[in-house]
């Protein structure tokens, strides 16, 4: 297992910043936020980051002050968000689905960023 120290992610940061997220996905389980993640994945121009566990655990975790946190986040966000081909110029995060109550933090962190939470229609039914 490969691990890397926290403070190396803001060295990383500083030298190499990766892109600003263009949006974040939050979501209920099984409503189709997997086909969401997988339908922007598919743009060669596009980099998609789907339930990574180290931005969940910091979005989440209270072992932790508000303000490492948020810098710690921004700078896993933008580890993550570097370019593979150099040709991607969009950058979606799928977060975990009880991330979403950790929604209030994140918004501190990235105000700017646009988000979404897909969930499904639990009094429409697929069999009719």
């Amino acid at each position: 297992m490969h691990r890397t120290p926290i403070a190396e992610l803001g060295d990383w940061h500083a030298a190499s910043p990766g892109m600003m997220p263009a949006g974040f996905i939050f979501h209920m389980s099984r409503c189709g936020s997997t086909l969401i993640s997988q339908m922007l994945a598919a743009l060669p121009q596009t980099v998609v980051i789907s339930e990574a566990s180290p931005i969940d655990w910091l979005a989440r975790t209270t072992r932790v002050s508000e303000p490492v946190r948020s810098q710690w986040l921004r700078w896993m966000v933008s580890a993550l968000g570097q370019r593979r081909s150099g040709t991607e110029n969009r950058y979606f995060i799928k977060f975990d689905s009880p991330t979403v109550m950790a929604l209030p933090f994140i918004r501190r962190v990235f105000p700017s960023v646009p988000w979404v939470f897909a969930f499904r229609n639990p009094g429409a039914s697929s069999l009719t």
